[in-house]
């Protein structure tokens, strides 16, 4: 979890559940391995970078959050490209293939309760 940082880099191997984000400033996280879920909040400046196969499946949860960025390495015509995808906050965006190419899949948070 991390809470309240500003300009911090993490290398994260991965986490068996989830892993928090909220009220930060100017970050980077390096993925490198399976992350279920990241959930962001409240940050401005956030930037993932994808850094394995095992982490490409990891699930964004997003609420008031600017500058929020998924960036990945494919093999492009020139060679390795770096690919950014911008996320929308109050959304849930799953990274996902389509013949190669990186996408992301949006959905709308959807909130139980009466």
């Amino acid at each position: 979890m991390v809470t309240g940082c500003n300009k911090y880099s993490i290398s994260l191997p991965g986490c068996l559940s989830q892993f928090n984000v909220d009220n930060s400033k100017a970050g980077q996280i390096e993925l490198y391995g399976a992350v279920p879920t990241m959930q962001v909040e409240k940050c401005q400046d956030f930037d993932v970078y994808i850094k394995s196969k095992d982490a490409e499946s990891c699930q964004f949860v997003s609420a008031n959050v600017t500058g929020f960025n998924i960036y990945l390495e494919k093999e492009g015509p020139e060679g390795l490209e770096l690919v950014s995808l911008g996320v929308p906050t109050q959304f849930e965006s799953s990274l996902s293939f389509r013949d190669n190419t990186p996408t992301l899949t949006t959905t709308t948070v959807e909130h139980a309760g009466e």
